[in-house]
């Protein structure tokens, strides 16, 4: 990394670009914000991440200066696969995502989810509906898929940031089980069926706040299932 750089300048002037350019078409101030299922003030998640962004910022830059011989996979249209924009559908269902990143490690193409979480993923659906959608839409499947974790994980140095790739080659990720699923998941949709699963995943929920499940601050009020008895 250049030492011209100033990585913290960067990431700072970018975020605050960006939170204003989220208001603006949002519609709701800072202060409205929802964050992980808890109403919090946004400016302080703002100072929160000027205060920590760029080490992970930093730690991808060192981590791909360190592994020179990985590229960027470039799509057959001509596309650098980074924020890689996917409109597919899946069977009758219409799916549109953004893929992080992908990456050529020697002849194969890794799918990199970039993660700013403390904690691996315990799924790696969401990199089998990427690597099922690049399929779909360019023909080309990537065998495998990993996170990049930008806290890096471990109690002590070194920490480890890129994950070990997973393969996903396998029936529960290809394009008709993960077709099977949204479709199933559309028909709960139509018909309004709409199971509660609490657990972890709640905690990371946006709208937590309003599910009696998840024990939410709001939930009296915008919960149809409360028990009004």
């Amino acid at each position: 990394m250049s030492p011209e750089f100033d990585v913290a300048a960067v990431f700072r002037e970018e975020l605050d670009r960006a939170v204003a350019d989220e208001v603006s078409k949002s519609g709701f101030a800072l202060e409205d914000w929802f964050i992980a299922g808890r109403q919090r003030d946004g400016h302080e998640a703002v100072a929160w991440w000027h205060e920590n962004g760029p080490a992970m910022v930093e730690s991808f830059i060192d981590w791909w200066e360190h592994n020179p011989d990985i590229d960027v996979w470039v799509t057959p249209d001509g596309v650098p696969a980074i924020e890689l924009s996917l409109d597919v559908r899946f069977g009758s269902i219409p799916f549109r995502g953004y893929v992080d990143l992908v990456l050529k490690i020697g002849t194969a193409l890794v799918v990199v989810d970039l993660k700013t979480s403390a904690k691996v993923p315990a799924s790696y659906r969401q990199l089998g509906f990427y690597a099922s959608g690049i399929e779909l839409a360019y023909g080309i499947r990537p065998r495998y898929g990993t996170f990049f974790m930008n806290r890096g994980i471990g109690r002590s140095d070194p920490k480890t940031f890129f994950q070990r790739p997973v393969d996903l080659g396998v029936p529960q990720y290809s394009i008709a089980y993960l077709t099977r699923e949204l479709e199933q998941f559309e028909q709960g949709i139509q018909a309004g069926v709409f199971p509660s699963n609490p657990g972890e995943s709640c905690a990371r929920c946006g709208v937590a706040y309003a599910c009696t499940a998840a024990g939410g601050a709001k939930a009296r009020q915008l919960d149809p299932n409360w028990t009004r008895s």
